[in-house]
This record gives structure tokens, C-alpha cells and sequence, in this order.
């Protein structure tokens, strides 16, 4: 009977941490998926000199939002950033399916100031994580 008492404590001690786990490997399952349009949005900006928007379509290289859907993301828009300088990859979780910290939630890399930047310099433009969801399912790298 203590045998039992002692493996309910157990396991109810580690079920949320593992809960909590598996929603961080899905965050940056969707990190991964978001990070892959950097190169695309620097060749955009590179040849355009504004930022993509891919809400509706194609903005040159990059296809439709809807189309980068996965297991965990419904979408990823590429846009202007709230800063005039700044170009956002923003990824959107699924409503259903996923971890419960991240349904519906986002998750942004903000290239900053990179309308500042010249074409030598698109190898230096720092990208900021941020995103919606809570924090015990991001990752360090974008707390």
C-alpha cells in the first residue's frame, strides 16, 4: 500500500513537467518551422527593400502563409514589425491538437532594424523570439 502511495506521489509530480516538456518540443518544433523563412525574408528585403507580406500570397519567394502548416503551426506570415525598420516572421499554433499552453497562441522573430540594414550587412541583423504563449513551454531562447 505505501508502495502504491509513494509511486501516486511520483507520478503526480512529474506529469506536469512532462506535460510541460512536451509543449516546449512542440514550441520549438514551430520555432523550426519559422526560423527556416530567415534567408528567404533577407532575399526578399535584399531585393525588394520592404518587408514580405505573405497573408494572402506569394511575396517572391515566400509562398502563402497557410501554406508552412504542420502538426503545430496553422500558418506563418511574414509582415512589416510594429517598428517602421523592423520585418516580422510570425507563427501561429494550431486551436486543437497541441499542448494546451499553445493553442492559438504566437510565436514572432522580429528582425530588427533590418530596413536599415545594407546587403553586406543582412549577415548581422540580430532576430528576437518572442511570443504569446506562456512561458514554461518556451524555450530559453525566447523568454
Amino acid at each position: 500500500m505505501i508502495v502504491v502511495a509513494i509511486i501516486g506521489i511520483l507520478a503526480a509530480l512529474a506529469l506536469p513537467a512532462y506535460q510541460d516538456y512536451t509543449g516546449r518540443a512542440q514550441f520549438i518544433d514551430g520555432l523550426g518551422t519559422a526560423a527556416g523563412l530567415k534567408a528567404d525574408l533577407l532575399t526578399y528585403v535584399g531585393q525588394n527593400g520592404a518587408c514580405p507580406v505573405n497573408a494572402a500570397g506569394n511575396a517572391g519567394n515566400i509562398r502563402p502563409a497557410s501554406s508552412y502548416a504542420t502538426k503545430v503551426l496553422a500558418r506563418v506570415d511574414t509582415k512589416a514589425g510594429s517598428n517602421v525598420d523592423d520585418c516580422v516572421i510570425e507563427g501561429t499554433f494550431k486551436s486543437t491538437g497541441i499542448h494546451a499552453k499553445l493553442r492559438g497562441k504566437t510565436l514572432s522573430l522580429t528582425a530588427v532594424k533590418m530596413l536599415l540594414a545594407s546587403a553586406g550587412q543582412y549577415s548581422m541583423v540580430d532576430f528576437v523570439c518572442s511570443s504569446t504563449a506562456d512561458a514554461s513551454v518556451r524555450p530559453s531562447s525566447c523568454q
